[in-house]
């Protein structure tokens, strides 16, 4: 997830291990794998359920699997659970995508699978990005919002600013050999694990982290609920603060003692309170 500086807390240490990217369903699993093509890109999904949809979006590094206890809990609905280009069983997209590239590509999804008249976004760090951008610019048209430890609100760091002059000058500077060795360096002291860990998607990753979505919050109007762990190291709680002072329509839950997978952390509760609000 952009902007994740810090994962020392044992009990995030523990989600990470679990829920990155290969991470598989347990045993018995209701939730079957599928794939389709968009835009040239094969991309894996989850769709299971009937009645109103809801959509679900997830973190950096992370993939639809996510979100598969989560979805057990809405058994009268039709949950649809992407995996983004990039990530888990989805390709990579073939140039460094903007926020704004990944909610025209679920707009396609959607258009693909024939889906209509969403009833709900459910997105996560991450996926809160797209979700945003993409209800913001109405390229996403759901009935709620829900983001949960949404990312995008966060100030521009030094560290940020550090990863995203890297970024532009490697090519060139840090193309002489000595130079790369200080570049290697200079990503291990600035850089976010999952900027060392994104590979090919560091251009993506760079674009996410460098646009603030305070500016597209502003312009969401629907219904929105955020739901935050107190002690989010990742996405820390005063992001929410952000968020719910610029969105119109916005009620911010707050889960003592949970983290950054307040939603894994919480399961019983986040499900009772998503219920709740719709």
């Amino acid at each position: 997830m952009p902007g994740c500086w810090n994962g020392r807390q044992a009990t995030l240490k523990m989600s990470w291990r679990q829920l990155r990217v290969g991470s598989i369903p347990t045993p018995g699993t209701k939730m079957k794998e599928e794939h389709i093509i968009v835009d040239d890109l094969d991309v894996s999904y989850l769709d299971r359920g009937e009645g109103e949809i809801f959509l679900f979006l997830h973190g950096w590094g992370m993939n639809a699997f996510s979100f598969n206890d989560l979805m057990e809990r809405f058994g009268d609905k039709r949950c649809v659970a992407l995996s983004l280009p990039g990530f888990g069983g989805s390709e990579k997209p073939k140039t460094a995508w903007s926020v704004a590239d990944y909610a025209k590509f679920v707009r396609k999804f959607l258009e693909r699978l024939e889906i209509n008249g969403i009833k709900a976004i459910i997105a996560h760090s991450f996926g809160g990005r797209v979700a945003i951008k993409g209800v913001a610019s109405g390229i996403l048209d759901p009935k709620k919002l829900i983001l949960i430890a949404s990312a995008g609100a966060a100030k521009k760091s030094l560290k940020m600013r550090i990863l995203g002059m890297i970024a532009k000058i490697a090519k060139i500077f840090f193309a002489i050999w000595p130079l790369s060795l200080l570049k290697n360096r200079l990503k291990q002291v600035v850089g976010s694990r999952d900027y060392l860990s994104a590979g090919e998607m560091r251009g993506t990753f760079i674009k996410a982290i460098n646009e603030s979505l305070l500016p597209d919050a502003k312009k969401i109007s629907i219904p929105t609920l955020l739901m935050w762990g107190d002690r989010d190291t990742e996405t820390p709680l005063n992001e929410a603060y952000r968020f719910t002072s610029v969105i119109k329509n916005a009620k911010l839950e707050i889960f003592s003692g949970a983290g950054h997978f307040v939603f894994k952390e919480r399961l019983n509760e986040v499900a009772e309170a998503i219920n709740k609000f719709l």
